[in-house]
């Protein structure tokens, strides 16, 4: 598939919010595991640009900052079961989520619902309260399907009954 420049924030709402799966310019399905890669040299070409004509009344556009991938959001799940770092990684998950569509997407891809429902049980389990508000929050940002929600908790019960 050839490679099409487009702005970040506008592909991201073609492709998460309004769960589009074609390419906006030649309406071809995408690859269901293609993922936005940041054009880094066009970036820097277009703020080298607008520095040359600041003279102009151009304006210097601002490095975004960058975007969670799979692997952060995989580590900070993990981190959920270190009591003495539980807490600053919750709130980061919390921040995470409510960010953007991208975020919570690689969130649910690598299971942190499942985890956050499983870690919310073995809390209760273990008479922990500590952590458990900031685990529901970053849950309740998800907004799943009622049915879905049901499917998540009963699949989480089980597992913890083993």
């Amino acid at each position: 598939m050839a490679e099409t420049e487009y702005n970040r924030d506008i592909i991201e709402h073609w492709l998460l919010t309004c769960k589009n799966t074609t390419s906006p310019v030649t309406q071809q399905p995408l690859p269901p595991d293609s993922d936005l890669t940041p054009n880094h040299t066009l970036r820097h070409l277009i703020q080298s640009w607008c520095i040359e004509n600041a003279s102009l009344g151009v304006d210097r556009i601002l490095t975004p900052k960058p975007f969670l991938d799979k692997s952060h959001c995989s580590k900070l799940t993990k981190q959920l079961w270190h009591p003495d770092s539980k807490m600053k990684y919750l709130q980061e998950l919390d921040f995470l989520a409510a960010k953007n569509e991208r975020n919570m997407m690689f969130m649910v891809e690598i299971g942190l619902p499942r985890a956050l429902f499983s870690f919310v049980v073995k809390c209760f389990e273990q008479n922990c309260i500590y952590g458990i508000e900031e685990a529901l929050r970053v849950l309740f940002s998800f907004r799943f399907h009622p049915l879905k929600q049901r499917f998540l908790f009963e699949k989480t019960i089980r597992l913890s009954d083993h």
